[in-house]
């Protein structure tokens, strides 16, 4: 009897997937690594890169600023537990959303008023100095909410926020109030960065060392 040589093994799709994982060097540029360093955190809110400090800022917006705003509540409202630094800054980041919108509220009345300047002045030619400027925004106000739903959109989006920062503060006073920090317990965690869930300290409730997995 002739022996049955043995045939060659197939790569099975775990096997393939061992080889390209061997051929993988991981990101290389400059943005791929900058999405790399964020994917390792749980909440994106606070994700912060070198390039536009924190992931709250959009393009036209300055870190620098951001990060003035964020001190300054800091100093205000002082948290002193995890727990109370990510109510902080929750409430910071909604502050800082509600002052973008109105600003955006504002531009969008100006363009209206600039766009319709010109009708209005032939309309309202027997009206001078402020009695002109409140036909120019009576009229810029109705055109806008007429034409598009973008406005009401924005409105929606102020009422969320002012609602969305009352509720964090509540609960933030709510916290304080019913769950403080034990006597003898020191601050938890530093103020001079927004709280990543990374940064968690490993402690237990009890205050014993919790054990990695």
């Amino acid at each position: 009897m002739e022996p049955i040589e043995n045939e060659p093994r197939k790569n099975t799709r775990a096997d393939q997937a061992r080889l390209n994982g061997a051929q993988s060097t991981g990101p290389t540029t400059p943005a791929g690594k900058a999405r790399s360093r964020q994917a390792r955190l749980i909440h994106g809110r606070y994700a912060r890169s070198q390039e536009q400090g924190t992931s709250i800022l959009i393009l036209n917006e300055n870190a620098e600023e951001y990060t003035k705003f964020r001190d300054g509540w800091l100093a205000r409202l002082v948290p002193k537990t995890v727990a109370e630094q990510e109510l902080t800054d929750s409430f910071i980041a909604n502050e800082w959303r509600l002052i973008r919108s109105q600003a955006a509220e504002t531009a969008m009345l100006n363009n209206e008023i600039r766009a319709t300047k010109t009708q209005v002045d032939a309309d309202h030619q027997k009206l001078s100095g402020p009695a002109r400027e409140q036909a120019r925004l009576g009229v810029a106000v109705a055109s806008l909410y007429a034409k598009s739903g973008a406005s009401e959109a924005l409105d929606r989006k102020i009422n969320q926020l002012h609602r969305a920062r009352l509720s964090t503060l509540q609960a933030l006073v709510l916290l304080r109030d019913r769950f403080p920090l034990p006597a003898g317990r020191t601050q938890e965690v530093a103020q001079n960065k927004p709280f990543l869930c990374s940064d968690h300290p490993k402690t237990a409730p009890d205050g014993s060392q919790n054990q990695a997995a």
